[in-house]
């Protein structure tokens, strides 16, 4: 169901409710790059010498500036694995059989989407051009895609965007506009610039005792860490986005930032939607 909720009045009360919380973060440090791989020690798994995807892995370790490992016994020395299989990139647990194997599929039922959606609402009718800033494992990415949206991704963390490339090959969008740089920079580089920016910041952590979340998810956290600079980031996508800035929450969380303009609640998620345009309230 759509509700209206109290709407900011111009830009500049986004810009200022952005710099607040931007002010109380201070200047984040960067998930991705050498300060992930200080939390999770990362290795890719080679495959047998002459097979389809030696080369590919190869490949891999040398962009991650991770080692490729000969034997499967090596992997206890590390935290995740990444291996190239017939199906996809896999991402393994080495320390965390609870965790298991990640392979994203990109036959979900849920990525059967309209534009009645909760998500197409909080988008807007009049949007052409989408960046989604938070990509992840391209969930979101792939429903903005099926909606026809012209798409930019954007994942900081380099395993992370590793994966997002293989889900994004395997559904048929090999060539997708894709950065792996921190958003808040690659946002000012845009060009053109975007109709709205989408973020899906971490979730907060559950309370002791709920249920795990699912397993991309807890893949993410454990690669990723949380999302300290969620303000900063808010803050560039108002700057760069020309309609619309659109955060999903989880339902009963608190907004991203005060008085988003509109709220779409879905069966999982909300999506508040902070307009930057009086003409294009929809």
């Amino acid at each position: 169901m759509t509700h209206t909720a109290p709407r900011p009045t111009t830009e500049s009360r986004l810009n200022n409710a952005g710099q607040a919380g931007e002010t109380a973060v201070g200047m984040a440090n960067d998930s991705g790059g050498d300060g992930e791989r200080g939390r999770s020690r990362i290795a890719v798994q080679a495959d047998a010498p002459g097979s389809e995807s030696s080369d590919r892995s190869a490949a891999l370790a040398q962009r991650l500036e991770v080692p490729l490992l000969e034997v499967v016994t090596q992997e206890r020395d590390y935290d995740f694995v990444l291996q190239y299989t017939a199906c996809g990139l896999e991402v393994r647990a080495i320390h965390a059989p609870e965790m298991g194997v990640l392979l994203v599929d990109i036959n979900r039922k849920r990525w059967r989407i309209t534009r009645r959606d909760p998500l197409a609402k909080a988008v807007g009718r009049r949007a052409r051009r989408v960046v989604d800033a938070t990509a992840g494992f391209g969930g979101d990415t792939l429903l903005f895609l099926r909606m026809r949206f012209q798409v930019v991704a954007i994942e900081r963390s380099p395993v992370v965007a590793a994966v997002l490339r293989d889900v994004l090959s395997r559904a048929g969008y090999p060539d997708l506009e894709t950065y792996e740089r921190d958003s808040c920079d690659a946002l000012w580089s845009l060009h053109p610039r975007p109709d709205v920016v989408y973020l899906d910041p971490m979730y907060p952590r559950k309370r002791l005792g709920s249920a795990l979340p699912g397993k991309e998810l807890q893949f993410l956290r454990a690669l990723v860490g949380n999302d300290d600079d969620s303000q900063r980031l808010f803050t560039a996508a108002v700057r760069t986005a020309l309609q619309r800035v659109v955060v999903k929450r989880p339902l009963q969380a608190p907004p991203l930032v005060a008085n988003p303009t509109l709220s779409f609640a879905g069966k999982l998620a909300r999506y508040d939607a902070y307009l930057l345009n009086r003409c294009d309230r929809q």
